[in-house]
């Protein structure tokens, strides 16, 4: 890593970076640390970037700026710019953390030619209201305060950053004495108290504050945040995230307030991923369609009308939507209202990307519901009207496609996203509207249905499903000692892990080891080399198909031929086709079994079959099960949303596919889940 001392903007600034070649990236750290809270970003992202970060004015090593007269995030964002140009970064990412985040928002919004992407982690300044910003100021002034002068000033300082990193390992033993250094510094904490003060006063900052300009930022943006955030809670900030017209969140779980330093090389891993392949930026202009555009697509009934109005076209425009416009209608219904026979329900899946093997059964299966419920009367005059997207299995897809079906399409309910990943942000924006939403294949503990009353789900979650699995595998494979696989990339398999791990220790199994990968990886050699050591009675595995086909395929070549207990990921027949012999012997718990007596199952299993020529899976038999749940409650409440909410309420004892159904008190689904076993390309009851 290169140490600069460079005059940037009047002032002496110490720069801290890595990479020759590559896009640039500058990090952006929060008020009262310094540039080497990012040092394991820095080298890790160095390899495939140009990567900078400096101490912001009166921050570590660089000199204190006149926070007396100006905003404090003003100075820092125009410091920011003169550090691009002293590098000749003329285009670039910006990385920024807590306060950081607020600095690189407000350059974003300064010059957007110059910001091509941003990622925010974990800001009070970026997400709250102007009330809890000053809130949090005053915490941060009072932890980050000055150390003690004498032989305890590190100690001190390590205290004070585990406040804010609890979960960070030897990384911060590698901060600490260029972090204390600069504390002991002349004039430093009185520099600190000057930033921090400038932030909580109002005249000064309150034209700088950024949350209610969220929805100009316009460019791709990646949330990252620590469950175990001690200072800024992800909950007090959801509703604000979801403002980004094509923003993304990731949860850390076990990380606190600096989830980069924490985590490092997965945050390093999440990074480059996301720089290598953002999606375009959104402008407000006439865009190419997405490819779910066909399935909105319809000519209009008579006596109906179509007609775009400037504003819901910029709307559009912005979110890189055109396609979907109100031309662009489903048929019976107008961009800005349903015709009074109509109920319009909004339907989000993934039929393209990683989440494709669950969203094109989920479609399949809500086209056949559609046209039997309408069909079966039961709904009187009213006909239920599914609008077809596709998110393409990307987060910010899903919430841009969130916001034109409520704000363009009036849409009545929202059935999906498909991934748990998508749900948890795209869930929050309906519960602000007060727009029901019925998730049919969400699995996550948590954030999701406990965002708010509008959120519902039919699929069971991982804390119904996995207990079962791990259950069913003590007792059929006298299972004492596991190894525990899991992807880190994905809300659903981190939700998983997690659940595996309690469930295992609940039954007194001991885990002996819990590897991460990537379900973008290819090679998991490193990880089965060590679940081949670690000497296991089975696997137990986390992922979507797309990962845990390659996992287990390389698993078998090694020679493991251990039992493999799977996540929710592995109900899906792409999972069996593509892993092939490897899948054999291979536990899961589903929620539904394609042998299922239950009459409204096999009904259900025989139209499929005609109309695809092949079985459905569970996340068929889940969708086709929402659109029942969905057309009950507008027989019971009505087609508006108001209705649709108070039936969703009356739900109880419902025939469906998926046999009596009923909803929690807390809004998930409640059935019992069936353990299943892979043997020759075929999920059979264990039992």
């Amino acid at each position: 890593m290169n140490v600069t001392f460079a005059q940037v903007g009047g002032l002496r600034t110490r720069i801290l970076a890595e990479g020759s070649e590559g896009p640039a990236v500058l990090l952006v750290h929060g008020g009262g640390l310094s540039a080497d809270v990012f040092a394991p970003n820095i080298r890790g992202l160095g390899a495939d970037f140009r990567v900078a970060a400096a101490d912001l004015p009166g921050c570590g090593f660089t000199e204190p700026g006149d926070y007396t007269r100006q905003s404090a995030a003003r100075l820092c964002r125009d410091h920011l710019f003169a550090v691009a140009d002293s590098l000749g970064f003329e285009e670039f990412s910006i990385v920024g953390s807590s306060f950081g985040a607020q600095v690189a928002v407000l350059a974003r919004l300064a010059r957007p030619e110059r910001v091509r992407s941003l990622v925010l982690t974990a800001s009070a300044s970026a997400f709250y209201p102007p009330a809890r910003v000053y809130a949090s100021v005053r915490e941060a002034l009072h932890h980050c305060g000055p150390s003690t002068p004498g032989r305890h000033q590190e100690a001190e300082a390590e205290r004070q950053l585990r406040q804010l990193a609890p979960a960070a390992g030897p990384q911060l033993a590698e901060i600490l004495l260029p972090y204390t250094t600069a504390r002991a510094l002349p004039g430093h904490a009185a520099a600190t108290a000057a930033m921090l003060t400038a932030l909580q006063d109002p005249p000064r900052a309150e034209p700088w504050h950024v949350r209610d300009k969220l929805g100009r930022v316009g460019v791709p943006t990646l949330v990252v945040w620590g469950g175990q955030d001690p200072r800024v809670p992800l909950a007090d900030a959801r509703e604000a995230i979801s403002a980004l017209p094509a923003g993304r969140l990731e949860v850390f779980e076990d990380s606190g307030h600096l989830p980069f330093l924490e985590e490092p090389a997965r945050f390093n891993r999440l990074v480059a991923d996301f720089l290598r392949h953002r999606p375009p930026v959104p402008a407000p202009r006439s865009v190419p369609a997405p490819r779910s555009v066909p399935a909105l697509r319809s000519t209009p009934q008579k006596g109906t009308t179509m007609r775009t109005d400037r504003r819901t076209t910029v709307l559009l425009a912005s979110l890189g939507l055109v396609g979907l416009s109100a031309t662009a209608g489903c048929a019976g219904t107008t961009a800005s209202a349903q015709s009074s026979d109509t109920v319009t329900i909004g339907v989000v899946v993934s039929t393209t990307g990683a989440s494709a093997p669950f969203g094109i059964q989920q479609e399949q299966a809500l086209k056949l519901a559609e046209k039997d419920i309408n069909g079966s009367g039961r709904l009187g005059a009213l006909k239920l009207k599914f609008v077809f997207t596709d998110d393409h299995s990307q987060v910010s897809q899903a919430s841009a496609l969130y916001d034109q079906l409520i704000n363009a399409q009036h849409v009545a309910a929202i059935i999906g996203p498909t991934s748990s990943t998508s749900a948890q942000t795209t869930s929050p924006v309906a519960q602000a509207q007060h727009v029901p939403v019925l998730l049919v294949s969400a699995s996550a503990v948590k954030g999701i249905t406990d965002v708010g009353d509008q959120i519902w789900r039919d699929s069971l979650t991982d804390a119904q499903l996995i207990p079962q699995a791990v259950a069913a595998a003590k007792k059929a494979y006298h299972v004492k000692r596991a190894v525990l696989l899991y992807a880190d990339d994905d809300a659903t398999t981190q939700s998983s892990a997690k659940t595996f791990e309690t469930a295992l220790r609940a039954q007194g199994i001991e885990v002996a080891a819990k590897l991460s990968f990537a379900s973008t990886d290819k090679d998991f050699a490193a990880q089965l080399t060590q679940a081949k050591q670690a000497k296991a009675d089975a696997l137990f595995v986390a992922a979507v198909p797309q990962g845990g086909i390659g996992l287990l395929q390389q698993a078998r070549q090694l020679g493991i031929t251990l039992p493999v207990v799977g996540s929710n990921g592995f109900n899906s027949p792409a999972f069996l086709s593509g892993a092939g012999a490897a899948a054999d012997n291979t536990l899961v718990a589903s929620a539904w079994d394609v042998h299922s007596t239950n009459p409204l199952s096999t009904a259900f299993v025989t139209e499929y079959h005609k109309a695809y020529g092949k079985d459905p899976d569970q996340f068929s038999a889940q969708a086709y099960a929402g659109a029942t749940i969905l057309a009950q409650a507008v027989a019971d409440g009505g087609g508006d949303r108001a209705g649709i909410l108070a039936g969703l309420k009356k739900v109880k004892d419902l025939p469906t596919v998926l046999g009596a159904f009923n909803f929690t008190s807390g809004r998930d689904g409640s059935y019992k889940a069936v353990p299943l076993l892979i043997k020759n390309d075929t999920y059979t009851p264990l039992n």
